[in-house]
């Protein structure tokens, strides 16, 4: 977690961010103090919900392994893929 290169969080079931691994913040500018107890959702591109949403799903239908490819808010107002 803490030495990935991909931006990983851990997230509460109500949706809230609990933990961001460093590369979080250095992909997309913004701290854990931004980020820690925000819905998570709020840093997907809204046109990604859906699928994000339908993985979140699965996960919780016994999943075990996924990736997806989304886009992430950056703190300068940009997208991250």
């Amino acid at each position: 977690f803490d030495i990935g290169l991909n931006i990983m969080l851990i997230g509460r079931f109500d949706g809230t961010i609990v933990k961001v691994n460093p590369a979080f913040g250095r992909t997309l500018g913004w701290t854990d103090a931004e980020v820690l107890d925000q819905p998570w959702m709020r840093f997907i591109h809204p046109d990604d919900h859906p699928v994000t949403t339908q993985k979140v799903e699965e996960i919780l239908a016994g999943l075990t392994q996924w990736e997806i490819d989304q886009r992430y808010a950056r703190k300068d107002g940009g997208w991250a893929w």
